[in-house]
Formats: structure tokens, sequence, C-alpha cells
């Protein structure tokens, strides 16, 4: 949506990078996830892909193109990594009218390379290997491992106290001879009096605005599965955007 937003307001949008980074300042909680890790590892595994001269490009090893970004006092600066997502399967159709040439997603954290050292070695696999006799799947051992240690759910009686920033970066048509730029940055807090975490707004509280945007008769985008950018007026969809949050 912030891409739509910044997008719309150019005549012609040439490329579309997205920045996103995150950290957890729970003071003396033990290393959790808040995110899922199936989501992870499939970005560890998968050979990112990103958009450029109107192909689809895939760029093996995973996390192979990295760059430094700061994202601020609450999360820091640190390395984000190219990673498979899913806004470069729609928005090179969504903005070709507006002339799109490149679009990239890039994510990080101070930890994010602790998890891909846990995948290289053999844990984000799904062949079957043989243990004590037994059969068991890599992956599922790891989560399942995960799950019976409590490191997919705060411990009771913490609030997680993470932050996420997404930074959505828009270049394109030339004003007085030079490039047009537009940079949005959407922050995310934790929440003590809802006790969710950062990555839990960032997630619920969009999908609850198109939701009610949807059963209000907001938008009619017709029959079929619709890319958010298609058919949700972005102006609107942040003016909705509750406060406090």
């Amino acid at each position: 949506m912030a891409a739509s937003y910044a997008v719309n307001r150019m005549d012609t949008a040439e490329s579309v990078v997205i920045r996103d980074g995150w950290a957890d300042r729970t003071p003396n909680a033990p290393y959790l996830f808040t995110w899922s890790p199936l989501t992870m590892i499939d970005e560890m595994t998968m050979n990112a892909v990103h958009f450029e001269d109107g192909k689809f490009v895939e760029s093996p090893p995973p996390l192979s193109r990295s760059e430094v970004y700061d994202f601020g006092p609450e999360i820091g600066q640190f390395a984000v990594y190219r990673t498979l997502h899913s806004e470069i399967a729609t928005m090179p159709e969504s903005f070709r009218q507006k002339g799109i040439r490149y679009v990239e997603w890039l994510e990080g954290s101070r930890d994010i390379l602790l998890l891909k050292q846990v995948v290289d070695m053999g844990f984000g696999s799904t062949e079957k290997v043989k243990v004590n006799g037994a059969e068991i799947v890599p992956r599922e051992f790891f989560i399942n491992f995960l799950r019976q240690q409590g490191k997919l759910t705060p411990p009771e009686g913490i609030q997680v106290m993470d932050y996420e920033r997404t930074v959505v970066e828009v270049r394109g048509g030339k004003e007085a001879g030079r490039e047009k730029r537009v940079v949005i940055t959407v922050d995310f807090k934790y929440d003590e009096r809802l006790r969710m975490s950062a990555s839990q707004k960032q997630v619920g509280v969009p999908g609850s605005i198109v939701a009610q945007m949807v059963a209000s008769g907001t938008i009619k985008g017709g029959k079929g599965v619709k890319p958010p950018e298609q058919i949700v007026p972005p102006k609107l969809f942040f003016l909705n955007w509750p406060r406090g949050t």
C-alpha cells in the first residue's frame, strides 16, 4: 500500500525498492521468534527473485545480495538481504503502465544470519534422514523442537518489545531535469495494551482494514484474487489506520 501511494504520486515510476528491518528489545528475554520460522527458512533456502528490465531474475544463492541500511535508533544499522518475497510477483504488472523497470525486496536484522547458519547446517532440509534407526525430516524436527522449547510464542508474563520499519523508495520521472524520488517509511512498534508484537500488528492491522473495506463495499474489485495495490485506495487505507498504532 505504501508503494501504491508513492507510485500514484508520480507520472512515471521506474523502480520500487522495499527495505525491511526489525529488532527485538525485550529486556532479559530468551531468543524467540516473533515471525514464522518456516517462512524465514523458505527465504533462506529458496533463490531470491527480483524484477529487472522487464524480467523476473533469480539470484542464487539465497541472501546473495546485501547492503547496509540504517533503520533509525530503535532498530539500528545492519545488512539487509535480497530474499524471496511476494511483492515481486504482482508489482511489475500492477505498475506496468507507469513504466516500472525494477522491483526489489531486502530484509534483515542483527540476528538474521544466526538462523541462516542453522539452515546451512541442514536444519532447513525437507529430505528424510535416519537418526538412531528412525527417519526424520530436519525441518520438521527443528520446528517441533522450537515449539517444545517455547520459542514460537512469548513466555507467560513477558511482553515482546520489538520494532519493525519498512522503507519504500520509488524513483521515476524527471522534474526540472532531475529524477523524482518518493520515500515512505512505515513504523511498527509493540503494543502493551493489546499485548501484541510489532510483527503481529504489521500483518493484523492492514488485513483488518482491508477486510472492513471489503465488507462495507468500499472495495469493489470484481471476481478473482487481486493484489492490494490494484484495488485498495491507498490514501483511504492510511486514513483508516487506527490512531495510536
